[in-house]
């Protein structure tokens, strides 16, 4: 079984008027953790979806009161990094995230996020990030699973061997 964590993060996501939608029938309360200025988003979650609410950060996009886990701004990590150290540290079972607001706004910060998700899926067996509803990380393992027909890319950061079953195609 995997343990099911929305992961918000400071950039506004485009996806955001969806997921919220989706968790406005959603009957479980999930577990949801904010990084830093993704705190901002807990006022709009259902309420029986707030008091799993967690955030982590410096605060310097939001502000330091509003954090459960407040770091000092001169650190040697990013906020996101502490998120996913203290994802791993609360339970040791696969994961399903649903990541929002990791990516747009400026390639060095989408680019730092794909490092940081990189390194702690290497840590993780059997763990999968959904990143803005666009992006698929999957950590090291067999997975299968079905895709509808869209353009598809396929990104390795270690060796990796694929299987690849059905009608795959790739504009050229």
């Amino acid at each position: 079984m995997q343990t099911q964590i929305w992961l918000w993060g400071p950039q506004f996501s485009p996806q955001l008027p969806q997921a919220l939608h989706e968790l406005s029938r959603q009957q479980d309360p999930l577990q949801h953790i904010a990084v830093d200025a993704g705190v901002l988003v807990k006022d709009q979650l259902p309420q029986s979806h707030q008091a799993n609410f967690f955030a982590i950060g410096d605060g310097d996009s939001s502000s330091p009161e509003l954090m459960n886990q407040l770091h000092p701004t001169d650190k040697d990590r990013s906020d996101l990094t502490l998120a996913l150290q203290y994802i791993s540290e609360m339970t040791q079972t696969p994961l399903r995230i649903r990541a929002f607001g990791f990516s747009g706004a400026r390639l060095d910060h989408h680019m730092i996020a794909q490092g940081c998700f990189s390194r702690f899926l290497q840590q993780q067996n059997g763990t999968q990030i959904r990143l803005d509803d666009q992006w698929l990380l999957l950590s090291q393992g067999k997975w299968s699973g079905q895709l509808t027909p869209s353009i598809v890319s396929l990104l390795t950061y270690a060796e990796t061997e694929i299987e690849l079953t059905g009608d795959w195609r790739w504009r050229l």
